[in-house]
């Protein structure tokens, strides 16, 4: 348990028995002696946890920027071309029509990627009907300035801990060990039991995402920051679409099959959510002692609604903590997005993880984003098409004790 956790919990103790003796019916000299002592202890303890939750949020930050500890030779090498790298000099190549050049090239060679406009899925930042995509109209012709990104929402893939496993060709195949080796202590001369291990394999065939831009000549030469614009956006727009899928994929059509349509949701009974059901849920269904032990090794994904509501509950009448901020300072990751679905008949679903193992969850991907650039089919207009593609699997649960539907009745 993290400092600041255990500091909250000493605060609810005081709390709780501050409570208590404003409850008596009498307060007398020894009772208000204590309340006095009550509240100071207090104040030093919401102090101590201020500041072991900035303690806390420093050493995550710096926990994300150096988790390549130990990384093999080869992982360094890509590490180091990934930050000389840029996603805008693939599409510009695959727009001029010709190979990428320098970083980019070596990029390619180390991650072994055939197609000559690739792009490995790690360089890009967390960013189909045709249309031509048309310059502004005005402030074109003076020192324009860049453009305002489109905003897509926060991935939540990595959030839950989806792993990605790229495959070379074919199915991609997915072993998991099912039924350990059993061992046991045994008296002298006793036969260790002899039990085959048993693995499941999930297997997945590729299915493709894809989008796609138009630009015409004179736009590009109008309106330069068109061409950088559209190159930033369309990778984001497939991310996006990715996790789109990751959540609420049908699996019907070219739709993955998304966790949602994978998992039965729980209940957390028909009476509207209180802060005692909410974190008796999160308890019951999360914490199972075996893919998590304590309330830090889960992760919570919430819809909006949700999130709205849990900024509505107090702990009590006399402690204001909010049940999202219980959340965010207990669990070992809270988080809303705007994919959950809306809430049917005032229910509205949530995402648990429990624990950081790897591969609980998997989707596995082919290669990196291509590029396929068209300057034939309209040519006589002066247009280039660019179409983006990313082949990708279903997601598949391959831990099915490991995440869970948890459903809060919010009205």
């Amino acid at each position: 348990m993290l400092k600041s956790q255990k500091l909250d919990v000493r605060a609810t103790e005081l709390r709780t028995r501050m409570s208590e003796i404003a409850d008596a019916e009498t307060l007398t000299d020894e009772l208000g002696s204590e309340l006095t002592e009550l509240r100071r202890k207090l104040r030093d303890v919401d102090a101590q946890r201020v500041a072991a939750l900035e303690v806390e949020a420093a050493e995550a930050e710096a926990a994300k920027r150096t988790a390549i500890t130990d990384p093999k030779p080869e992982d360094r090498e890509r590490h180091a071309l990934l930050k000389r790298s840029h996603v805008g000099e693939f599409l510009a190549a695959c727009i001029g029509g010709r190979e990428v050049r320098g970083a980019e090239q070596e990029l390619r060679e180390a991650y072994s990627l055939t197609e000559p406009h690739e792009i490995p899925l790690a360089l890009f930042e967390p960013r189909e009907e045709r249309a031509v995509t048309p310059a502004p109209t005005s402030g074109t012709d003076t020192m324009p300035q860049p453009v305002a990104p489109y905003v897509y929402q926060g991935t939540v893939a990595a959030f839950l801990g989806v792993e990605m496993p790229e495959i070379g060709s074919g199915t991609a195949s997915l072993p998991v060990l099912t039924t350990a080796t059993p061992s046991s202590a045994l008296e002298k001369d006793a036969d260790a039991p002899n039990t085959a291990a048993a693995f499941t394999i999930a297997t997945s065939t590729a299915k493709r995402l894809s989008g796609s831009f138009t630009v015409r000549y004179e736009d590009m030469a109008t309106f330069p920051q068109i061409e950088d614009a559209l190159r930033a956006d369309i990778p984001l727009s497939i991310a996006n679409t990715m996790d789109e899928q990751v959540i609420n994929g049908s699996g019907s059509g070219g739709d993955l099959n998304g966790l949602l349509n994978q998992l039965t949701a729980v209940n957390v009974g028909t009476d509207v959510v209180t802060w005692v059901s909410a974190v008796s849920a999160i308890v019951e269904h999360g914490i199972d002692g075996r893919y998590a032990s304590e309330v830090g090794a889960l992760r919570l994904l919430t819809g909006t609604n949700t999130n709205a509501k849990f900024y509505e509950l107090f702990r009590s009448n006399t402690d204001g903590t909010l049940l999202a901020t219980w959340c965010s300072s207990m669990l070992g990751g809270y988080r809303t997005s705007g994919r959950i679905p809306d809430p049917s008949s005032d229910n509205q679903p949530a995402l648990l993880k429990k624990g950081a193992r790897s591969r609980d969850l998997a989707m596995p991907i082919w290669g990196g984003v291509r590029l396929i650039r068209d300057e034939v089919t309209n040519a006589r207009q002066g247009q280039v098409h660019v179409t983006a593609l990313q082949l990708v699997g279903d997601v598949h649960i391959l831990r099915s004790g490991s995440i869970a539907e948890v459903s809060f009745h919010l009205a």
